[in-house]
């Protein structure tokens, strides 16, 4: 049996880098993929669902189960409806990665206010941490953060 064998994991910022590795390597491992991703350039500008779509296929092509998701991170909007399409398309939520990003590279003094916006915004991953947690909560048998180990393990 494969470590997330019938897991349901949404990775967000998966349609490149870390992202798009942590959503083959899971699929890999057995579990079910919502891959997340805006799809827009790493500085910025117009969204694509290319980069979702391709890792979507990558994970069927090699057996495995995926949908995309197109929804930003940076709204409780966005959030729960990834969170939304996780349930429709699977049934539940097990696993949340929170990996996206966007990149402006160049200097905090360097930034314009509309870019230094776009980065701080991208980061308010606690939406869909705040979203998913909802869900997990409700559902039995899930936990949203890690076991404690026993006293005498301490």
């Amino acid at each position: 049996m494969a470590l997330l064998e019938n897991k349901i994991a949404i990775i967000t910022g998966a349609g490149n880098g870390i992202g798009r590795a942590t959503a083959l390597l899971f699929a890999r491992e057995g579990a079910k993929v919502i891959v997340n991703d805006v799809g827009g350039p790493r500085a910025g500008g117009e969204e694509s669902h290319s980069a979702a779509d391709a890792v979507v296929g990558e994970i069927r092509k090699a057996g495995g189960a995926a949908e995309a998701s197109y929804d930003t991170v940076a709204t409780p909007a966005g959030a729960r409806a990834i969170v939304e399409k996780a349930i429709s398309s699977f049934g539940r939520v097990d696993v949340l990665v929170n990996n996206a990003g966007i990149l402006r590279d160049k200097t905090l003094l360097k930034l314009e206010p509309a870019d230094f916006q776009a980065v701080i915004e991208n980061r308010r991953a606690r939406a869909s941490t705040r979203a998913v947690s909802r869900v997990c909560s409700a559902t039995s048998g899930s936990r949203t953060t890690p076991p404690r180990k026993p006293a005498s393990m301490a």
